[in-house]
């Protein structure tokens, strides 16, 4: 459990020492791209008076390493707040230290974006996504508090993909209608979201194919069109598969984009058993 005193979303940021990479590797990593939001979800009742929220929200992390003094900076974020780049001032990060807030710049504030991060040598950076249950006017006169109720490792991306590159998200758990996860109160679908960013300074045309394990015709073939400098989310409409086992229900979403991008996948399970894991990322990957 954790206090809070400084603004929502942003004073939930935390640091974690976990550097979680995806995309072109690089020697050394001093540039980053990271998805950040922040989404309002249907609170649970608590059985206390007080006023009561929940949420998902991106926390990002940045822990300097070294013995001397560091620094991160949002230096981009897509879309921007206003002018373009979204500029931010450099954030210090002491010697074996952690920094949470970027600036403006790299708040996690409404609906999807990515922003873009430089760092220092030494200076490593992580993201996940959270759920948390929280409280208004609760504890020793602060404002907030939170709890968290699970987290999952966001994708960090050293680079963009290139214009025309296709990409490879997966396995993804797609669940089961069998009757055979019903007699075990598994009978459901889970929700497959895809977050795709367009980098580039023109609308991008996007293919998604969601492949299934065994050599056969895609699940699911579908086109997006895309604004320049924008992050969007589709719910993606992927059939029941034919009745089968379990492992039957696995897939790859591929995708591919006319301009630089970046993309991953999400998926949510909200009927499972106690225990079970609700949320999960599969960050795109070039073959």
């Amino acid at each position: 459990m954790r206090s809070i005193t400084r603004g929502f979303p942003t004073r939930f940021l935390y640091v974690s020492p976990l550097l979680l990479v995806m995309g072109h590797p690089a020697a050394s990593q001093t540039t980053a791209y990271i998805p950040v939001f922040y989404a309002p979800a249907p609170t649970r009742s608590t059985g206390t008076s007080l006023p009561t929220f929940t949420a998902w929200y991106s926390r990002v992390q940045a822990y300097n390493t070294r013995e001397t003094p560091g620094y991160v900076q949002t230096v981009d974020r897509f879309p921007s707040f206003g002018p373009v780049p979204c500029l931010s001032d450099p954030v210090p990060v002491l010697p074996h230290n952690a920094e949470y807030y970027l600036g403006n710049c790299g708040d996690a504030q409404g609906a999807l974006a990515f922003i873009k991060v430089e760092a220092s040598p030494g200076v490593v950076l992580g993201a996940n996504v959270v759920k948390v249950d929280g409280l208004y006017g609760c504890g020793f006169g602060f404002q907030r508090f939170v709890i968290d109720q699970g987290r999952a490792p966001l994708p960090v991306f050293s680079s963009l993909f290139p214009a025309g590159a296709t990409t490879i998200a997966g396995d993804v758990d797609l669940g089961s209608s069998w009757t055979c996860a019903a007699a075990i109160g598994e009978d459901y679908r889970r929700r497959v979201n895809l977050t795709i960013l367009n980098a580039g300074e023109e609308g991008a045309a996007v293919l998604v194919r969601v492949l299934p394990i065994r050599p056969s015709a895609p699940l699911l073939e579908i086109s997006y069109s895309i604004p320049a400098r924008q992050v969007q989310q589709f719910r993606l409409p992927i059939p029941d598969f034919p009745t089968g086992a379990a492992y039957e229900n696995m897939a790859w979403v591929e995708v591919t984009s006319a301009q630089p991008y970046l993309s991953y996948v999400s998926s949510i399970f909200e009927n499972g058993q106690p225990g079970s894991q609700p949320f999960e990322v599969f960050p795109s990957r070039l073959p």
